[in-house]
């Protein structure tokens, strides 16, 4: 607990200071700092539920404002862009001109003013292009991996807002056993007082229950602090100014039964549903399909032309001999025609050899890079799955400690007021509940914490 200033305590006004800073702002300046300083956590606040924070509550916040998934919605629309793009060698390329012109000219005497005005149409299509059918199949499938991203995100979001919750929950727990571990100090000291003025202990006693009530009070305030960061850290990981106050909801629910059946099992529901192996199977057809696309290179291109265009002109002679009025003459004309071309690239030096080399190396780095996934899902499957049991009994062990605990500083406040144990002993059984209690707190978190990265490892998250 922070200590107050000691004139307050006793009711004293503190002396005034001998000096003022030279600057003071404005209160209208305080004001505007106050006002934005407070207006991101109070919109924060409003996307909050009016009760307690949930498990649940966090993970659906996480969900609407982590920048991580905003990043992974970014990279899906990027590569459909890119595989939007692809048709543009495979639909018909259409374009449309249009002129005008004028021009002053003399020819022999014969001057006069020209005009021409043309227009025309031009379309291009690719009849037959087997590497860019294949490069867009190898977009398809980037497309498909950047969506199995999202996924990952969305299960890599949740299991650290899960994770954060419990960390805060586990904070607030552990910051009531230091405030009980505190009450309990303070119990000591009075019975130590007590019995001193009767003359039962000597003062010695009165002095180290002393220092114990100050050290109890002392880690109390350091978990007070600490909760305050793991709030913060919370707010963060849901998105949120880490200003923004919240409120959590501290009650556990643990598993009633832990996960069963074979392992193997489990290992083949991870390498069928996880996200991740899904963009990492993605990612290795897109190398595929490039490498093939780059392999039929040489193969020849077809393509059909097809162009339009008319031009009308507009003559007007000036000085033409035998004629006192100027005379027009016009001329139109339209002409059209229609190809089809095949194109093959007989030297391309070295380049279509480089592409192969180049998409040989990325298909197989890709390969390895799913098999190493692969075998890591496998194990953290196999890890995940040895946790939770470990910590179930972990759980039951830590229960009945904190009973025996509590028997034992029970039976040594006896002994210590009956004049047959010492205050050493009763120190000793208090400290020892109290570690008893961390230590369930800490199994309860540990099994919830376990829980969830099992069912993000088998691909349930």
């Amino acid at each position: 607990m922070l200590a107050m200033p000691r004139g307050f305590r006793s009711g004293r006004r503190l002396p005034a200071r001998p000096w003022s800073p030279p600057f003071r702002p404005a209160p209208a300046l305080l004001a505007l700092a106050a006002l934005l300083g407070a207006a991101f956590p109070a919109a924060a606040a409003e996307l909050l539920p009016a009760g307690p924070l949930t498990v649940e509550d966090c993970v659906r916040i996480a969900r609407d404002r982590s920048d991580l998934i905003e990043q992974a919605e970014a990279r899906i629309e990027s590569a459909r862009g890119a595989r939007l793009r692809s048709y543009q060698s495979l639909l018909p390329s259409v374009s449309a001109t249009a002129g005008w012109r004028s021009e002053y000219v003399d020819y022999f005497g014969l001057a006069g003013e020209q005009y021409s005005i043309s227009r025309g149409i031009s379309v291009r299509q690719t009849l037959f292009d087997l590497p860019l059918l294949l490069q867009r199949k190898a977009l398809g499938a980037g497309v498909t991996g950047a969506e199995a991203g999202l996924r990952t995100t969305l299960a890599d979001v949740e299991l650290a807002a899960r994770q954060q919750f419990y960390v805060c929950v586990a904070g607030l727990k552990l910051a009531d056993i230091e405030e009980q571990a505190v009450a309990v100090a303070g119990e000591q000291l009075r019975r130590s007082e007590t019995l001193f003025r009767l003359g039962s202990v000597a003062r010695s006693d009165v002095l180290q229950a002393r220092v114990n009530l100050a050290d109890a009070e002392q880690q109390a305030m350091q978990r007070r602090n600490a909760v305050g960061i793991e709030h913060a850290r919370l707010a963060l990981v849901l998105g949120l100014d880490p200003r923004t106050p919240l409120t959590i909801d501290s009650t556990l629910v643990l598993p009633a039964e832990v996960p069963q059946g074979d392992l193997d099992a489990w290992v083949a529901q991870a390498l069928q549903r996880r996200p991740d192996l899904r963009a990492g199977r993605a990612q290795l057809a897109a190398a595929e399909w490039s490498e093939r696309a780059a392999r039929w290179q040489r193969l020849p291109s077809i393509g059909a032309n097809g162009n339009w265009g008319r031009v009308e002109t507009r003559r007007l002679r000036e000085n033409l001999p035998g004629y006192d009025q100027p005379r027009d003459e016009d001329s139109d004309y339209s002409s059209w025609s229609v190809s089809v071309g095949l194109s093959v690239e007989l030297f391309s030096g070295l380049r279509i050899e480089g592409d192969i080399q180049s998409a040989a190396a990325g298909r197989r780095q890709q390969r390895a890079n799913l098999e190493r996934m692969e075998k890591e899902a496998a194990l953290e499957v196999r890890n995940a799955f040895n946790a939770i049991h470990e910590e179930r009994e972990s759980l039951r062990a830590a229960r009945v400690t904190v009973s025996l605990a509590e028997e034992n500083l029970r039976l040594q406040q006896a002994l210590y007021e009956s004049g047959a144990g010492t205050l050493l002993e009763w120190d000793n059984a208090r400290l020892g509940l109290r570690r008893a209690r961390l230590t369930l707190i800490q199994a309860e978190i540990s099994l919830l914490l376990a829980q969830a990265r099992f069912r993000q490892a088998v691909g349930e998250a």
